[in-house]
C-alpha cells in the first residue's frame, strides 16, 4: 500500500509540475499601430521592430508561391529548384506569435526579392498607410 501512495503521488507530480511551469502572458497587437525597427540589414531573412514595448520577430522569404500582396495567406510555401522562380517574398510572425506566410511582395527577380524581402516584412510594419495596415491585420489575423 505504501509502494502503491508514493508511485500515485510520484506521476502527480510528473503531470502537475510542468502545467504549473508553464506562464504565459496576454499580447495586444494592433495593426493601426507603427512600430520602430530595432537594426537593419538588408542581408538577414528576419527582422525585429519594437511595437509598444512589444518585439515582434518577422522573417522574410522568397518562394513561387502566387497570391495577391498584403492578403494571400498560406500555411507552407514552396520552393522552385529553379531558383529564378522565388522572386515572390512572403512575411511572417515568429514572435510573440506565430503566424501563416503572407505575401509582401512580387519582385522583378530572385535577386531583388534576397536583397529586399527582409526589410519589406519590416517596412510593413514601420509606415502608417493603407497598404501596410491591411498587410499587418492580414498577418495578425492568421496566427497558427
Amino acid at each position: 500500500m505504501r509502494y502503491k501512495l508514493l508511485y500515485l503521488v510520484a506521476f502527480v507530480a510528473l503531470v502537475a509540475v510542468p502545467a504549473f511551469a508553464v506562464t504565459g502572458r496576454c499580447v495586444k497587437l494592433n495593426p493601426n499601430t507603427v512600430c520602430a525597427p530595432i537594426w537593419d540589414d538588408y542581408n538577414q531573412s528576419d527582422s525585429r521592430v519594437d511595437c509598444d514595448g512589444t518585439v515582434v520577430q518577422l522573417i522574410g522569404m522568397c518562394a513561387q508561391n502566387t497570391g495577391t500582396a498584403d492578403v494571400s495567406v498560406r500555411t507552407y510555401l514552396t520552393t522552385s529548384t529553379t531558383l529564378a522562380n522565388n522572386y515572390r517574398c512572403w512575411c511572417m510572425m515568429a514572435e510573440p506569435m506565430i503566424s501563416k506566410w503572407v505575401l509582401r511582395a512580387v519582385y522583378d527577380d530572385v535577386e531583388d526579392c534576397k536583397r529586399s524581402c527582409n526589410i519589406g516584412c519590416k517596412n510593413a510594419f514601420k509606415y502608417d498607410n493603407e497598404v501596410d495596415r491591411t498587410f499587418r491585420n492580414t498577418i495578425m489575423s492568421n496566427f497558427i
